[in-house]
């Protein structure tokens, strides 16, 4: 198998933030993406998970949760889905 060389460019932080990590994971960026390239030539597709990065809301619902603002408790599942099928905020 020859190999030949491959240009892209890149956001110089991503390029950074993907150098340490295959660093951490103890592989070069090249054997890295050469991984990458050759399961989706294997699969003949490209999978993009979901980031899991909160969005505005999310991050406000979480921290009304910790501290307690806005939060409803209920005796029960019925007294819950009482609630929810009313649908009032």
């Amino acid at each position: 198998m020859s190999e030949v060389d491959l240009s892209i460019k890149i956001d110089e932080d991503d390029k950074t933030s993907l150098e340490d990590f295959a660093d951490k994971i103890g592989l070069s960026v090249s054997a890295l993406l050469n991984g990458i390239v050759k399961r989706i030539v294997a699969e003949q597709r490209v999978t993009f998970e979901a980031l899991n990065i909160p969005n505005a809301e999310t991050i406000e619902a979480l921290e009304d949760s910790i501290s307690g603002r806005n939060v409803r408790t209920y005796r029960n599942c019925e007294e819950m889905m009482e609630d929810l099928m009313n649908g009032e905020d």
